[in-house]
């Protein structure tokens, strides 16, 4: 079950970015480590982006396309691994 045309599972991301958000701005919640706060950053940046061009016009198979080669797709794809 993946966001959009990216390799990131999304019920593991709607289930971290909470936590991940929570832990860096309450003081009595756990603080996320600094791998779990790039992944997150990483996932969600190719996710806004994906949103973004689909609302500006682009169609989604150039999106798709795109997604094979783009550097940042490669970086949520390890963190999805992990």
């Amino acid at each position: 079950n993946c966001i959009g045309p990216f390799p990131i599972d999304k019920a593991n991301w709607l289930a971290s970015m909470p936590r991940l958000y929570n832990g860096v701005k309450h003081a009595n919640r756990a603080m996320p480590t600094q791998l779990e706060l790039a992944d997150g950053y990483w996932q969600s940046l190719l996710i806004f982006r994906w949103w973004l061009a689909g609302r500006l016009g682009a169609r989604k198979d150039a999106i798709r396309q795109r997604v094979k080669t783009d550097p940042m797709s490669a970086r949520a794809r390890a963190a999805e691994q992990r």
